[in-house]
């Protein structure tokens, strides 16, 4: 059982910091459009 537990915790610390790379690249992402997007109205 406490194999289990550790297993779970692993999957849960592994997928949040997924999570937290997957939302950095989102956000340098939509930076990079908006910008394209400024240049374009310019």
């Amino acid at each position: 059982m406490p194999a289990l537990i550790a297993y779970l915790f692993g999957m849960a610390e592994h997928l949040t910091r997924g999570l937290e790379m997957y939302s950095h690249q989102a956000l340098r992402i939509i930076r990079t459009v908006e910008h394209s997007v400024a240049w374009k109205r310019m």
